[in-house]
């Protein structure tokens, strides 16, 4: 392989977003969200996502982390495994399947993602008539969860307030209820 690109956004609320791209490749690119925390000692970056283990980083600088192998070992290789902090933050779009629990109610729609039990607006746009119109025929009553499957792209929108962007679901696909 000559090489990934990878982009990891960390967020304070312990969720992430990562993003891999292969060099000389006519492949998309590879997103995921997942959980992320800290070791005790502040060293490691340990990165939860649908897979079956975890990802490992370790500190080296406040702007720096290190990949490390699958047991949070150091790798030993010439090959770079360094990712630096940029020097602006611009939020990654990560374009995913996603699960978890979804709500309509008074033209209010989100969805709870399962992953990481963020709490995201769903759009009105694209496919979302579709899941709407599933959601209506399978609710138990209105505003119930339902556990719904999407495609779709997480993004930042500003939030009905006013306050500031908030994370927002775009359905690009409707997938199932």
């Amino acid at each position: 392989c000559p090489g990934i690109d990878y982009r990891l956004d960390l967020y304070p609320d312990g969720t992430f977003a990562a993003r891999m791209t292969y060099r000389e490749r006519e492949v998309a690119p590879f997103d995921e969200i997942g959980a992320w925390a800290l070791s005790s000692d502040g060293t490691v970056l340990v990165l939860h996502a649908g897979r079956p283990t975890p990802e490992f980083f370790a500190v080296v600088a406040t702007n720096q982390l290190r990949k490390l192998d699958l047991e949070g070992r150091p790798i030993v290789s010439s090959l770079p495994y360094d990712l630096a902090r940029a020097a602006a933050f611009a939020p990654l779009e990560p374009r995913l399947t996603l699960s978890g629990s979804y709500r309509y109610l008074a033209d209010s729609r989100w969805l709870t993602e399962c992953l990481t039990g963020r709490r995201l607006a769903v759009l009105e746009e694209e496919d979302n008539a579709a899941l709407e119109r599933a959601y209506l025929a399978v609710r138990p009553e209105p505003g119930a969860p339902v556990l719904a499957t999407v495609e779709g792209r997480l993004v930042e929108r500003p939030a009905p307030d006013d306050v500031g962007p908030q994370a927002s679901l775009l359905v690009e696909r409707f997938v199932s209820v």
